[in-house]
C-alpha cells in the first residue's frame, strides 16, 4: 500500500489523466508554452519540473523515465539536447505558470505553463524563394461590340 502519496486527481480516472498529461507534456516540449485550466496547469507543472531536472543528468535510467512519461523516443532526445544544455546550471524551477484570468465560455480559470529561460529553438527550413506567377490576360478585353 502506497501510502504519502499526493497525485493531482482529475475527475475521469487514472488512465484518463495520465493521457492527458502525456498529451500536455508533449504539446508543451512541441511549442514552449501551453494554456489550459489552472488544476491542470499545476499538474503539469509538477511533471515538467521532475522531467527537466531529469534531462539534466543524461543517465539510462532517466532516458527509461522520461520513455514512461512521454512515450516518444523523438521527443526524449529533443529533452537531452535542448532543454538539459539550457538550464545546465539551475536545479529546479524550470517552468512557471501565469494565471489568465476566466475563459469566455464555461467561466474557468486558465492559466499559460512556459519555460522560465527562452529555449534556443531550432531554425526553421526556409523555403526556396518562388517565382510569382504569371496572370492570364483575359479575353473579355479583346472582345470587341
Amino acid at each position: 500500500m502506497k501510502k504519502g502519496i499526493k497525485k493531482i486527481k482529475f475527475s475521469k480516472g487514472q488512465d484518463s489523466r495520465e493521457a492527458v498529461m502525456r498529451k500536455l507534456a508533449l504539446n508543451f516540449i512541441e511549442r514552449g508554452h501551453v494554456e489550459t485550466t489552472i488544476p491542470k496547469a499545476r499538474a503539469l507543472k509538477s511533471l515538467m519540473d521532475r522531467l527537466s531536472y531529469k534531462s539534466l543528468r543524461h543517465q539510462e535510467s532517466d532516458k527509461n523515465v522520461l520513455l514512461k512519461h512521454l512515450g516518444d523516443q523523438q521527443v526524449v532526445s529533443k529533452m537531452f539536447t535542448l532543454i538539459g544544455p539550457a538550464f545546465k546550471e539551475t536545479t529546479g524551477g524550470f517552468v512557471t505558470m501565469i494565471k489568465l484570468g476566466v475563459r469566455q465560455g464555461d467561466n474557468a480559470e486558465m492559466a499559460r505553463i512556459q519555460w522560465t529561460k527562452p529555449l534556443i529553438s531550432e531554425p526553421k527550413p526556409k523555403l526556396a524563394a518562388e517565382k510569382p506567377l504569371k496572370v492570364a490576360k483575359s479575353q473579355s478585353s479583346n472582345i470587341t461590340k
